[in-house]
């Protein structure tokens, strides 16, 4: 299996994403798009390690907008960003 590990922030969103309520979690749909695309080509699926994760209100919004993801990574505080990826 093929695996995209996903963060958010700067990814699916970015300064000139419309967030007229300044909306702490936001997806902007051009960018969604273009990721399930990139799935879509490479026949992958993608693992959340956003620390979108680390929120109900981010998971529900990953979820809302209609992220595409199979996973996330553990929490691992204090490691540096590639341990939770090596772990998972």
């Amino acid at each position: 299996m093929k695996v995209v590990f996903l963060d958010i922030d700067g990814v699916l969103n970015c300064k000139q994403t419309p967030n007229p309520r300044k909306f702490p979690f936001i997806v902007d749909p051009v960018l969604l798009k273009r990721l399930g695309r990139l799935l879509d080509l490479a026949d992958a699926q993608a693992v959340l390690t956003s620390n979108w994760r680390h929120d109900p209100a981010g998971m529900f919004s990953a979820r809302y907008y209609g992220v595409p993801f199979i996973d996330t990574t553990p929490d691992l505080p204090n490691e540096p960003r590639c341990n939770p990826i090596l772990e998972w």
